[in-house]
């Protein structure tokens, strides 16, 4: 049950984005497209009825500037505001302002891939003679910052070391207050968040990309754990468009399915074919007039329509009323079975050294009722040097996967399942105490 609710959004595209060059603490503005991907976001958060008690965000302009316009979009911009540098983005040092082809004839492409994919490992620091030194070293917002505070340049690990004592100190009271929190930041500084309230891994935090200008919303228990995955709250186009680009990036989005859909096969897949698809929908999704539907659960009434509270399948029930009850739901009423050679999603419930447990929640995009059990075994985690495999390192209780059914179980219980495939393996990492 949610005791509490969290919104966090990412900054608009800002005009180094644009140009596809490492920003960090450099003080750079929206771009045109980042002014107005903070204002759908503040559309989105209005659409939904979402009210604030207090706000968060950084020392830099794209990031206050996005807020602005959230703020100005649901009319709360009387809303205290706290900046503060700890939310800032990751100090890219040596780095700052150039773009991925100019780094790579300087640094190899090699060390730029090291910088970019490693957790813990610092590009080069920001040395006097940089251009950028004495623009951001030197401003006056970081005066009071000692040495010790003031980076020359940050890993992944280092700005959620800086990040995170703000968050403990000066925000978490606040949520257990009751106040409801909205922080508008950088994609690295609520990595960090992300990271500590998921309880992810290095490597899967790593791959997390957070869309522009989209709110991202957590409902979360009296721990500060989340109840269920972060949800994207905005239109279905828009939410749509930035999961594309989030997959594009290699990773697939949380909280919206989007894995790949199996070709048509005998057996049960035949079943997949002849039905029809229920419609997906997202937080803040007009559904219908109440003179159509009663609302049923997972929606929410607003002047006369109902929309969606929560990211599922829409449901429409005749339950003996005059009209159908509307319901968003997280799990259709439809059963599948898994079948040979069909993509499903799972979630690994333990490990030993020659194999691992899942639960099969999806068969391609369509969410099960029933949850299936299956079986991963060393041998099918990879497709090369199999004598290598450790299941302690490819899996961990928690994780996501993507694989494929290669043998059929008794009735929900050890379907073989193989990641030994392009496109297959973890998608989204957790650690033990991480929630899916």
């Amino acid at each position: 049950m949610a005791a509490y609710k969290l919104v966090l959004i990412r900054h608009g595209e800002s005009c180094w984005n644009q140009e596809n060059r490492f920003c960090g603490w450099f003080d750079a503005d929206l771009s045109g497209t980042g002014e107005q991907e903070a204002k759908r976001g503040g559309q989105a958060l209005k659409d939904a009825g979402y009210e604030f008690d207090i706000c968060y965000t950084s020392v830099l302009k794209r990031a206050i500037r996005t807020l602005w316009f959230v703020l100005d979009g649901i009319d709360q911009m009387w809303l205290p505001v706290h900046r503060t540098w700890r939310l800032n983005e990751r100090h890219y040092g040596g780095l700052t302002g150039l773009n991925k082809a100019e780094t790579a004839a300087k640094h190899g492409e090699a060390q730029v891939k090291i910088w970019r994919r490693s957790f813990d490992t610092p590009p080069p620091p920001m040395d006097e003679e940089h251009d950028f030194y004495q623009t951001i070293s030197k401003d006056r917002r970081y005066a009071d910052l000692t040495e010790d505070e003031l980076p020359s340049c940050e890993s992944l690990k280092d700005t959620i070391a800086r990040a995170l004592p703000f968050w403990n100190d000066e925000i978490v009271p606040q949520i257990k207050e009751g106040k409801r929190v909205l922080i508008a930041a950088h994609g690295n500084s609520l990595r960090g968040i992300v990271k500590h309230l998921e309880g992810m891994s290095e490597e899967a935090i790593m791959e997390l990309n957070l869309p522009t200008g989209i709110p991202i919303v957590y409902e979360l228990d009296k721990n500060l754990k989340p109840t269920g995955p972060m949800q994207f709250l905005g239109d279905e186009e828009t939410v749509k468009k930035a999961m594309e680009a989030v997959a594009a990036q290699g990773k697939r989005p949380i909280g919206v399915d989007s894995s790949p859909k199996p070709q048509p096969i005998t057996g049960q897949s035949a079943l997949l074919e002849n039905m029809s698809p229920m419609k997906l929908c997202v937080p803040g999704d007009k559904l219908c007039s109440v003179e159509d539907c009663i609302p049923g659960t997972g929606v929410y009434l607003r002047h006369g329509y109902i929309y969606s509270s929560l990211a599922g399948y829409v449901l429409k029930k005749n339950e003996g009323e005059e009209l159908p009850v509307i319901s968003v739901v997280r799990e259709t009423e439809t059963q599948l079975l898994p079948d040979v050679g069909a993509i499903v999603t799972c979630k690994v419930t333990s490990i030993n050294p020659r194999f691992a447990k899942v639960h099969i929640l999806y068969v391609g995009s369509t969410p099960l009722k029933d949850r299936f059990r299956g079986t991963i075994r060393k041998e099918d985690v990879r497709a090369t040097e199999k004598d290598k495999v450790e299941t302690y390192k490819s899996f961990r209780p928690g994780d996501i996967v993507l694989a494929k059914v290669i043998s059929l179980g008794d009735v929900q219980s050890n379907y073989l399942l193989t990641t030994a495939e392009n496109e297959l393996g973890v998608v989204v990492a957790h650690s033990e105490a991480g929630n899916c």
